[in-house]
């Protein structure tokens, strides 16, 4: 046969195969972009992506609807139903969306007003929004419909057209488990847009005691957030105001109710910038706060999401013509009393202005050798002379949870504490370090390299490297409580050698902004994928490799949810109540060179 004819059998093969696969992904359609109009499968699709399915939801169904409310996901237990009963001729709809912030919702209100009948808007904010503003990079799952985004339709269409068939066969998947399981994939309520949290709100809550035992996460602290996003927050708010009342549409503004360790992670200054701002554009709903409802964690499914039932109060509370008072919940908020409000909001925190401070010290090591050579690495004898010196001295060994604890849950440290690091992952750490640690009752931080953990050898260098501990020697670690494990990076542990390598996490000179911050998301990915993965814990401080830093790493830091950071910049350390204490923490090197003595009076020296 000749090649003519085989290339045009190719090229008819490969335009059938595209056709199969065009046709198979609008037929499944496992976001909804379709309709879903041959499988109605609309749980599972807005699973996968609400901001997307429930725009193509509403493409054909927006008839049935005329009042929406808009947030991110706390905002699902804003009940339509319940909705409908305050407002006249009102048909609600919710279009909670994962992660929202004020861009999405902003974009969200005008394709929903230009498009369909809409009366009423009920703007919801989950206080998560402080921080981001129209965030990137975006995936499939957290993107938004181009639809709302008015872009080219050519090109979303055919996204969707030539999705990886993995996407369609995990629906078909979850269509199969319907069968055994009906409340497979039955995350959402097509019909309202809300989470069906039908078992969720069945179970049985008992006392605050035994919940807190069943769900220990809820006395847990959660890192802090920061107010990057505040004036774009408030922008946005004054531009969907000002729309709305021009096409004649009801607007109402609502802060949602807060659990209390929610409330620590945000700063004194920001929150009151915030409301400031809010409340000079808009009369709003506040529901967050200290009060009785938001110190009960029965109230909330997890600690970030209250539970349908304070979402029943809060809509009582708005729009019912009966007194209904429940001791520091809801508050309408004005200019004229946003200041009264604040002072009311914020009575019952600790404040980060504390004055009261504790001096930290912090000594690092790395390897650990049976015997002395002719490296800068201490020895066995030396480590064990180090923490009997260490003792004698009175400090009592902490971890960087401890650290946590004193700044957001008000713990007390010991009177003279002391935080002794690990950099790397050695096998010496397991094999030497962690038995004498166990024999002298005491406590230490390894910072991990991700990548190296178990190896002994660069495959990328071709070389030999000092061997390290596998995660199941770090599991055994973790396990005893004398070692709390942290990040020193996955892959960003190197010195700059040329202009194409960089300084630890820094940015190299002339790189994309852009692309250094995923850079420096994705090894924070891989590293926490691979701690919960294999310890099931997450790293809540950054030991920088070679301590490079800058103002923008440590921001970056706190944007990833980090509690804190750590160089090798020699100092104490002085914590206080205020969380931008625990970054940039210092230490003393406890290197080969100084005798024990020489450490403790390096440490003391410090006080002075």
């Amino acid at each position: 046969m000749k090649s003519s004819k085989w290339f045009k059998y190719m090229i008819i093969a490969a335009i059938l195969s595209c056709l199969a696969l065009f046709l198979f992904n609008i037929v499944i359609d496992p976001f909804g972009v379709f309709g879903d109009r041959f499988i109605n499968f609309y749980a599972y699709d807005m699973n996968n992506n609400p901001r997307v399915a429930k725009i193509a939801y509403l493409d054909t169904h927006h008839e049935d609807y005329n009042s929406y409310v808009i947030g991110g996901s706390k905002s699902s237990s804003l009940s339509p139903a319940l909705l409908n009963q305050y407002f006249e001729d009102a048909s609600f709809y919710n279009m909670m969306m994962y992660g929202g912030d004020f861009y999405d919702y902003e974009k969200t209100i005008h394709y929903l007003v230009e498009h369909y009948e809409v009366k009423n808007i009920i703007l919801h904010m989950s206080m998560q929004e402080i921080d981001h503003y129209n965030q990137s990079p975006r995936n499939i799952n957290t993107e938004l419909s181009e639809k709302v985004l008015s872009g080219n339709k050519v090109k979303y269409y055919t996204k969707y057209l030539t999705l990886n068939l993995e996407h369609s066969f995990k629906k078909l998947e979850g269509l199969l488990q319907r069968t055994v399981n009906p409340m497979a994939y039955s995350t959402f309520v097509p019909e309202l847009g809300v989470y069906n949290k039908s078992q969720r709100d069945q179970e049985d809550l008992g006392s605050l005691e035994d919940f807190l035992i069943k769900y220990p996460e809820f006395s847990e602290p959660l890192w802090p957030l920061y107010g990057t996003a505040i004036d774009d927050n408030v922008e946005a708010i004054k531009r969907i105001k000002t729309y709305l009342e021009e096409k004649g549409i009801s607007f109402t503004f609502v802060a949602a109710p807060t659990y209390y360790k929610e409330m620590d992670r945000y700063a004194t200054e920001d929150l009151q910038r915030l409301w400031r701002g809010i409340a000079s554009v808009t009369d709003f709903w506040d529901f967050t706060g200290y009060n009785v409802l938001s110190y009960d964690a029965r109230n909330f499914y997890d600690r970030m999401h209250y539970r349908n039932n304070l979402g029943e109060l809060m809509i009582h509370k708005m729009f019912s013509n009966d007194e209904i008072e429940v001791d520091g919940f809801g508050y309408y908020t004005t200019a004229q009393n946003v200041e009264e409000r604040l002072l009311q909001m914020l009575s019952n925190r600790v404040e980060e202005t504390d004055t009261e401070s504790v001096n930290v010290p912090i000594v690092m090591y790395h390897h650990i050798l049976a015997n002395d050579d002719d490296t800068q690495n201490i020895t066995r004898d030396k480590f064990e002379e180090d923490l009997k010196a260490y003792q004698a001295e009175g400090f009592e060994t902490i971890q960087y949870k401890d650290l946590i604890n004193y700044v957001y849950d008000d713990v007390s440290l010991p009177e003279k504490p002391l935080i002794i690091t690990f950099d790397d992952g050695y096998l010496s750490n397991y094999e030497i370090a962690y038995p004498l640690l166990e024999e002298y009752d005491m406590k230490a931080v390894i910072s991990l390299i991700g990548w190296s953990v178990g190896k002994s050898y660069d495959a990328v260098k071709e070389s030999d490297i000092i061997p390290h501990f596998d995660w199941n020697e770090a599991k055994e670690m973790s396990a005893s409580g004398i070692i709390e494990f942290q990040s020193h990076s996955y892959d960003l542990h190197a010195l700059q050698t040329d202009e194409q390598s960089r300084s630890g996490v820094l940015q190299l000179p002339g790189e994309d902004t852009i692309k250094y911050i995923e850079v420096f998301k994705n090894d924070h990915k891989r590293m926490l994928e691979s701690m919960i993965t294999n310890i099931e814990k997450r790293p809540t401080f950054f030991t920088y490799p070679y301590g490079y830093y800058n103002p923008f790493t440590e921001g970056l830091l706190k944007t990833l949810g980090y509690y804190g950071s750590v160089t090798v910049e020699e100092g104490l350390n002085s914590i206080t109540r205020d969380p931008s204490s625990l970054f940039s923490l210092k230490r003393i090197d406890a290197s080969k060179w100084l005798s024990s003595d020489d450490i403790i009076n390096k440490i003391e020296s410090y006080y002075k």
